[in-house]
C-alpha cells in the first residue's frame, strides 16, 4: 500500500488570561508538546509538518455553536492532509 500522508499542520492557541507574552509562550509550549507526542507515537515524514502558535489570537478560536458555549481558545488544531496514493 502506498503512503497517503500529505501534510500535517499544528496550530496552538491560548485564552486571554495572563499577559500577551505569557500566552504566546503557553501556546508555543502546547504546539511543541503536541508535535513531540505525535513524533514519539507515530511514524510520518517530519519534513511535511507545519507547527505554529498563535497566542490569544481570537480569529482562530473555536465557537462551539450553541447558546451556552463560550469561545474556546485553550486548544490545539491538528490538520492532516492526505494525498491520493500513487499506483
Amino acid at each position: 500500500a502506498s503512503d497517503t500522508f500529505g501534510f500535517l499542520k499544528i496550530f496552538a492557541y491560548s485564552d486571554r488570561k495572563g499577559s500577551i507574552k505569557y500566552n504566546e509562550q503557553l501556546s508555543q509550549k502546547r504546539a511543541e508538546e503536541v508535535y513531540s507526542y505525535l513524533t514519539k507515537h507515530f511514524k510520518f515524514d517530519t519534513t511535511k509538518v507545519y507547527v505554529t502558535w498563535l497566542g490569544e489570537e481570537i480569529d482562530g478560536a473555536y465557537d462551539l455553536h450553541f447558546p451556552a458555549a463560550h469561545v474556546q481558545q485553550r486548544c490545539v488544531d491538528i490538520i492532516i492532509i492526505f494525498q491520493k496514493p500513487s499506483d
